[in-house]
């Protein structure tokens, strides 16, 4: 009886947690990797990396098109590591990474006038704002601002004070430095951003801003403002400051972010949680652990972190990487549907892909459960201006979205040859 014991415990501390295939989906590809390692690495590793990386997919020296999309995203970071790791690329990539590290660089030039103006706009403002997203990691741990591609500006303002209408002074403020509201018409939210969907501005450069009521796309990840702000930091832009997440919180931020939307496609997350690490020294990482069951985000830490450690060697430590997968292996309900719906909103989130990463027979029901009669909290999550009255509605749009999508798809393919032989006989009469 003992023996029998002591292997089923040893087997159940060896055994991956829940649903870690279906995590992996979320976390970059081989090819996507050595890139990552060619642009953070120095010296031999990081032509070592691009070496790998330029084997498994070429660059043909023809046409823009045979640039990849995770080149485009970090030109800049190749364009460093270029002049300062001397990596083998061909004549073709040598002039395309320098050609767009310099309209990188003219980019920044105006997102950074841009955001000066909104610092200063900001500057007197009563209420509460933190800034996410790249605009302070860019000014704050990467090497420099410019080498960071950023999409647009976040702001978090916490919800008490978008309730009580006190906004209007800040909504007034964004005005007067070229931002204006975009119609939800226009700009609507993304699946997995809803229940409460993020106001969207637009500047008269075309530069986005997003003002968020909370600080993730998924509910079910939780970051109280109050106890954040208690530990912001200040960083220095020009002559002013803004206030941004600590560094543990703003790791933490990172990296559960990186779960939630398809933007973790763009490699970002990576290079932003890398340049952490390697700025932070001293990052207590106990009160992190503590942060991430307080926030549930220890699975989503579990995934990105082993990432960051094992694929990038991120300086994270063995004992919070043993905590983190203790954690995982008890991971609830709740948390292994936060991680289905994040693993939905990316390009490998289909679900024939995610049923062929299940574990087991057991996994395999599970996420076919979810994945065909979810529960009433995912539509909660999921569903923008959400009403418990339309719950029938949302399972029956549910049901029937992949026949819609594959009519549809028939329906194209069906009259595609009708349209091209049309075409050629309005040619022929012509």
């Amino acid at each position: 009886m003992g023996s029998v014991s002591d292997t089923g415990s040893e087997t159940s501390a060896s055994a991956p947690p829940p649903f870690a295939r279906l995590l992996a989906t979320m976390l970059p590809e081989a090819g996507q990797t050595h890139l990552l390692r060619a642009c953070l690495h120095e010296g031999d590793r990081a032509r070592a990396a691009w070496q790998q990386y330029a084997a498994a997919r070429p660059v043909r020296p023809t046409a823009g098109q045979s640039v990849s999309r995770d080149q485009k995203v970090l030109s800049p970071l190749l364009c460093d590591a270029l002049e300062k790791n001397g990596l083998p690329l061909s004549a073709f990539m040598r002039t395309w990474v320098r050609s767009a590290s310099l309209r990188e660089e003219a980019r920044y030039a105006t997102w950074r006038a841009i955001l000066e103006e909104v610092v200063e706009a900001l500057a007197e403002y009563d209420g509460h704002v933190l800034f996410l997203g790249g605009t302070a990691l860019a000014h704050s741990v990467w090497p420099r601002p410019a080498l960071r591609h950023s999409h647009g500006l976040e702001l978090w303002v916490p919800e008490t004070e978008a309730a009580d209408g006190s906004l209007q002074d800040l909504r007034r403020r964004l005005g007067r430095v070229g931002f204006q509201p975009v119609s939800p018409g226009a700009n609507r939210p993304t699946s997995a951003d809803a229940a409460q969907p993020p106001w969207q501005f637009r500047h008269t450069s075309d530069l986005a801003l997003t003002m968020r009521r909370r600080p993730f796309a998924i509910p079910h990840y939780s970051m109280d403002f109050a106890t954040v702000w208690q530990r912001r930091r200040s960083i220095l832009l020009g002559q002013r400051t803004f206030d941004a997440l600590g560094p543990a919180d703003q790791l933490v931020y990172t990296c559960v972010e990186a779960c939630c939307t398809r933007y973790r496609e763009s490699l970002n997350w990576a290079c932003d949680a890398w340049y952490l690490l390697a700025a932070a020294d001293d990052l207590p990482w106990r009160s992190l652990l503590q942060t991430a069951e307080a926030w549930h985000a220890s699975l989503a830490l579990w995934i990105t972190f082993g990432y960051l450690r094992e694929e990038l060697d991120a300086p994270i430590p063995a004992f919070v990487m043993a905590e983190l997968t203790q954690r995982a292996r008890q991971s609830t309900a709740d948390d292994r549907l936060a991680a289905l719906v994040g693993a939905r909103q990316g390009r490998r989130g289909g679900a024939r892909l995610l049923l062929r990463g299940a574990a087991d027979l057991s996994e395999w029901v599970s996420i076919a459960r979810h994945l065909l009669l979810p529960s009433p909290r995912y539509f909660r999550w999921t569903v923008a201006d959400h009403r418990p009255t339309l719950l029938p509605y949302y399972y029956l749009r549910h049901g029937l979205r992949p026949w819609l999508v594959r009519g549809r798809g028939m329906l194209k393919r069906t009259l595609a040859p009708l349209a091209q032989r049309g075409g050629r006989t309005s040619r022929g009469a012509a």
